[in-house]
């Protein structure tokens, strides 16, 4: 079987939903060898595997803790963080069988100094499918709460953005022509 080299996002990834990564710790903090894989990390190439550890501790965004006289690869607050970023590159909107003719709109006045939050916002947003209608309101006809609030998180821009469900807005049929929800 030809083993696959492990990318920093699998590993956080697999981290994150629990895998188990032990390993033997030579001097503290630097992994030497890969002791015990979950089934999860074992199609994965054990020194590019070491390798990507490695890089993560000197980067401290793994730790290690002590568990039953194991070391066993925990995620440190950083790699959370880090985890979030690569859940925002995957994250989308569910569409329901039937829409519930409400609408969410997301309203914002973000100050200049968060200029870089407000366009990741933005780019974000029209990502997800949001229909602009103003240039810091936008409007999408799916639940999409959750989302938003893990947007105001990640950016830290929480103070700033509003979230909305309104039944009625003006140009409601073009905007559901461009939905295609007619």
């Amino acid at each position: 079987m030809e083993q696959e080299n492990p990318t920093v996002d699998v590993v956080l990834r697999l981290l994150a939903a629990g895998a188990l990564l032990t390993v033997a710790v030579v001097a503290p903090g630097v992994p030497w060898a890969i002791a015990r894989l979950s089934r999860d990390f074992k199609k994965y190439n054990k020194r590019r595997l070491r390798h990507v550890v490695k890089r993560l501790a000197d980067q401290e965004v793994i730790g290690f803790s002590e568990r039953s006289g194991e070391t066993t690869v925990t995620l440190t607050e950083k790699g959370k963080l880090k985890m979030l970023k690569f859940d925002l590159d995957n994250m989308s909107i569910q569409e329901p069988d039937d829409w519930d003719g409400k609408w969410r709109l997301v309203v914002f006045d973000i100050p200049e100094y968060k200029k870089a939050a407000r366009e990741m916002l933005r780019r974000k947003l029209k990502h997800l499918g949001f229909f602009k209608l103003q240039k810091s309101t936008f409007v999408h006809p799916f639940d999409c709460k959750d989302e938003i609030i893990f947007l105001k998180s990640v950016f830290e821009i929480g103070d700033y953005v509003k979230f909305m469900i309104v039944e009625e807005i003006e140009e409601e049929e073009f905007l559901k022509n461009w939905f295609g929800l007619d």
